[in-house]
């Protein structure tokens, strides 16, 4: 029988570090498109087992 899950075949591998970054203009104009998709992001981003969001506070220019 075929699953349709996903299997971790390796437990004890780990993600090397990786830095993802949004850039946007200026948070002072920002469409609610691009703060939507923004928060969509982090949010599947930490569903990944071993990956770590480091969210820096936003500066209204």
């Amino acid at each position: 029988m075929i699953s349709d899950k996903l299997v971790r075949i390796l437990p004890d591998y780990a993600y090397a570090p990786m830095d993802v970054h949004v850039v946007y203009a200026t948070a002072r104009f920002m469409p609610r498109k691009v703060r939507a998709f923004i928060d969509h992001l982090a949010t599947s981003l930490q569903a990944i087992p071993g990956l770590r969001i480091n969210r820096i506070p936003e500066k209204n220019v």
